[in-house]
Parts: C-alpha cells; sequence; structure tokens
C-alpha cells in the first residue's frame, strides 16, 4: 500500500548574528492514505510557515531485509521500515 509524506518548515531560529539557521529548521511531517488528502492538509498547514511550501512523497512500508539491502532512500519509524517510491511534489502558497 502506498502512503503519502508530507513534509514542511514550521519555524526556523536565529543564529548569533540574526540570520536564519536553516541547520536547526524545525521540519514536520504527517502521513496519509491519499495523495488528495496529502494535497488538501498540505495546503492548510504552509499558511504563515516559512516560505509557506510543503513536500508530498510517495512511500511504502517494506521488510526489514529490503531496509537492510537497500541502497535507496528508506528510512526507520517505530520498528518499522520504508522507502519512497517516488519524486515529492511541491505544493506552495
Amino acid at each position: 500500500m502506498t502512503w503519502y509524506e508530507v513534509e514542511w518548515v514550521e519555524s526556523v531560529p536565529n543564529d548569533d548574528c540574526g540570520d536564519a539557521d536553516l541547520d536547526r529548521a524545525e521540519h514536520r511531517r504527517k502521513f496519509f492514505k491519499t495523495v488528495e488528502e496529502a494535497r488538501e492538509f498540505a495546503k492548510k498547514v504552509i499558511v504563515g510557515k516559512p516560505w509557506e511550501c510543503a513536500s508530498i512523497t510517495p512511500f511504502v512500508e517494506i521488510s526489514f531485509e529490503q531496509y537492510r539491502d537497500s541502497d535507496g532512500d528508506t528510512w526507520m519509524r517505530k520498528g518499522h521500515f520504508y522507502e519512497y517510491t517516488g519524486e515529492p511534489e511541491e505544493i506552495s502558497s
């Protein structure tokens, strides 16, 4: 089953010189079962956020063996293993 991850920047603190400290930016993610739900959420959540944009990336759950042997874009969360299956779609206001 394909899921969709919405990722956006929630906030960007300033460094000691008053410049945006991108290394300490707070990223958020939320997951959806359909791309339509992901797009609808992304359009709402980015309003008033830095850069007012989000990315939507499809992914699937994979086995530990697939995760271990993969050279692709994989990640783990709460004991489950996932792999991105497509390019991100950018949503902006």
